[in-house]
């Protein structure tokens, strides 16, 4: 795990979101870490913590909607003087943001 958090630090955005998600967890017999050394070796690195299993639609979509919150919450909300280089026109339009198009809206 710390090769890829490396390779985040040194390759993202320094506000990407990250997770360090438990998965396949219905294969309990198969555990190689604890849930406690996943939750402690998050717990070091600073990055949220959950186990999900897709078989058993186990914290699927409570890990999607909080990785879609902390996404939102970084780039609408913490970055907010920062939105106009990452909004884009969604529809008929160009695919230019407002800024690269004058200000001009979509449709």
């Amino acid at each position: 795990m710390k090769t890829w958090l490396d390779s985040i630090k040194e390759h993202a955005d320094p506000k990407v979101v990250k997770y360090l998600v438990g998965n396949k967890i219905d294969l309990e017999d198969e555990r190689v870490i604890s849930k406690e050394e996943g939750q402690e070796l998050a717990s070091q690195s600073g990055i949220p913590y959950i186990e999900a299993s897709a078989k058993l639609d186990q914290n699927v979509t409570e890990l999607m909607q909080k990785v879609m919150q902390d996404v939102y919450k970084t780039m609408y909300i913490d970055g907010q003087q920062e939105t106009d280089r990452h909004t884009m026109t969604v529809g008929r339009g160009t695919g230019k943001s407002a800024k690269e198009s004058g200000g001009k809206k979509c449709c």
